[in-house]
């Protein structure tokens, strides 16, 4: 006769079921210490206002969106110039007074520590938006879902300071109908429509749809494949570049490539099927020196999403090099 063996279907009160429907995974993908909102500039306003810290310096070279944000939620701000090695110029520091520093492009690491060794890193607030895998100690560290994964909303800030989100509304209303159409014309109008609803200046949590969406996403995979190309388009394009920066890169958003003595029309590459976006649009009340102007103004933002493998990249370099003069084989 044979024993039977007793099998609990429970673990930590949580009942196993089999068959049904296929819910989500449900992977981990955030750091113990994070706090989720619907985009990075209402993390970073509620994360100063928490912590009632009433002065901010941020970069001229920045995305203005984020600041006119920070102001309407009555923050001031410092700005500052930087130089040729993304380091701020001219900053003083008072003690009540925190400075908001990029990792430009996911590559500015170095420019990281040095502001760490100078400033102090719990002075620092550092934006990773464009540096999604990245990893710093200090003050609190920004991320942003929407450059790097397909999801409607969604931004963290990793500090270790406990915030209090549990009766913060949730942003139920968002639009993802860009996400969802084929055709890309009508696509980018979604997605301009869905961009109109983050100048709401209310501060909100992420979505549902969006956590369950980066829960369900194979981020290793989509890491491999982006730092794959990347690496790819620097081994072609760094002598050219006059940007410098490691070799090996893991985190970055795209390919900064700024060359010398050739301006290569964006409009041109659009028409070529090369969409290059511009980070950023310069303001007017604001001086901008030669090396800022010159990102804003010529610095190309190639494509290296997962999207794309060797293959696919091969073209656009095709179209690049062609355009540059050049042959890359």
């Amino acid at each position: 006769m044979q024993k039977l063996v007793k099998i609990s279907m429970f673990t930590n009160t949580v009942k196993k079921t089999f068959g049904g429907f296929i819910a989500p995974e449900n992977q981990k993908y955030l750091e113990n210490n994070a706090f989720e909102f619907t985009t990075l500039r209402a993390a970073l306003a509620y994360f100063l206002n928490f912590l009632n810290i009433k002065t901010l310096h941020v970069p001229v070279y920045y995305c203005h969106e984020v600041t006119e944000f920070l102001l309407s939620h009555g923050i001031e701000l410092k700005f500052y110039n930087i130089d040729e090695k993304f380091l701020p110029l001219k900053v003083n520091l008072n003690p009540s007074e925190k400075l908001l520093y990029p990792d430009y492009f996911g590559i500015n690491q170095r420019g990281v520590e040095i502001v760490f060794a100078t400033f102090g890193s719990n002075n620092v607030i550092v934006d990773c938006a464009q540096a999604f895998w990245a990893d710093y100690s200090c003050l609190a560290v920004l991320k942003s879902y929407r450059k790097f994964t397909p999801v409607p909303d969604g931004a963290s800030i990793i500090t270790n300071f406990e915030l209090k989100l549990d009766s913060m509304e949730r942003n139920d209303a968002v639009k993802f109908d860009h996400l969802l159409d084929p055709i890309k014309e009508s696509a980018h109008k979604h997605f301009l429509t869905a961009e109109h609803e983050f100048l709401d200046p209310k501060i909100k949590k992420i979505s549902k749809i969006s956590k369950m969406l980066m829960s369900n996403l194979d981020l290793r995979n989509i890491k491999k494949s982006r730092s794959k190309n990347f690496n790819h388009l620097n081994n072609l394009f760094k002598v050219k570049n006059l940007l410098k920066f490691k070799s090996k890169q893991d985190s970055a958003l795209n390919y900064p490539l700024l060359l010398g003595d050739r301006f290569l029309s964006k409009k041109q590459l659009h028409d070529s099927g090369i969409f290059v976006p511009t980070y950023w649009p310069k303001r007017k009340d604001l001086f901008y020196n030669k090396f800022e102007q010159a990102l804003t103004d010529n610095c190309l933002f190639l494509p290296i999403d997962q999207r794309y493998n060797l293959q696919d990249l091969q073209k656009m370099i095709i179209e690049l090099t062609r355009m540059m003069g050049d042959t890359h084989e």
